[in-house]
């Protein structure tokens, strides 16, 4: 099973702790998977060729990650500034750095479709491409917070597997799976937090319970939801199995600070 990662990479800077740790949506969904899987995983992004950046590229390569399609660039890792709040986090701004306009190119473009599975996010610069790297295998769409229905629509027609979040779920919430999933996308996600998660496979709604444990930081409990979610559904199994492998893997980064691990211990840049 090839599974690559197409977009960002992030350094998010814990401004009341003083710490910064390497991640972003698309580098904390292919380290969850390396931490949980064997699959073959790669990632295509933009690197920046400053400290933050090559402690990056050092770690994937250490993982056996394939970066090989990824572009090194001269400047700044994209910083994500966040603030945590008895163990909640709250995004304060973000610098894009060398993800500020991102996009895919032809040969990495043949080289993403060659993968079973695809997954990105609406901060990878990716979601006008959709339809240019679908290949024979599946895609996977984090949407995030993104409600803006023309572009939502634009992307469903080349996704397989959508993810939205939200503080609540609502007759609006519910409307928005259902379309989601009337052209093509298979499963459809809500991700609420410490209120678990709703699912719909273009038939019927599913609920899932969050687990109880240690909250020390919800960043990167998402990203860890989907890649927990999306190892469950490459393997066969249901829509059921796979909303609570993504509740387990997604308490367990809560445990701990940043969206992974890496030899048991969350990727501090010092």
């Amino acid at each position: 099973m090839k599974i690559v990662a197409v977009g960002d990479n992030m350094l998010d800077y814990y401004k009341n702790l003083e710490k910064k740790y390497l991640g972003g949506n698309s580098i904390n969904f292919i380290m969850n998977l390396k931490g949980y899987t064997d699959y073959q995983l790669s990632y295509v992004g933009p690197i920046a060729n400053d400290k933050a950046g090559c402690r990056l590229l050092k770690l994937l390569k250490d993982n056996n990650i394939d970066t090989e399609y990824s572009i090194i660039l001269e400047g700044e890792t994209p910083l994500s500034t966040v603030e945590l709040n008895n163990g909640d986090r709250s995004f304060l701004g973000l610098k894009p750095g060398v993800l500020e306009g991102f996009t895919v190119d032809k040969h990495q473009k043949d080289f993403i479709k060659r993968h079973n599975h695809i997954h990105s996010s609406i901060l990878g610069g990716t979601i006008n491409q959709l339809k240019e790297l679908k290949g024979d295998g599946t895609i996977s769409f984090d949407f995030s917070i993104l409600r803006n229905k023309t572009i939502i629509t634009a992307a469903k027609k080349h996704i397989d597997y959508g993810f939205f979040s939200g503080r609540s779920f609502g007759e609006e919430e519910r409307l928005l799976m259902i379309e989601t999933c009337k052209e093509g996308t298979k499963h459809c996600i809500f991700l609420q937090g410490e209120k678990g998660s709703i699912g719909y496979d273009g038939k019927d709604f599913y609920c899932q319970s969050a687990e109880k444990g240690k909250i020390v930081d919800t960043l990167g409990a998402g990203d860890s939801y989907i890649a927990g979610y999306m190892s469950e559904v490459l393997k066969g199994g249901t829509i059921k199995d796979a909303m609570a492998t993504g509740t387990k893997w997604a308490i367990n980064t809560c445990s701990h600070y940043g969206g992974f691990l890496y030899n048991q211990k969350p990727v501090e840049l010092v």
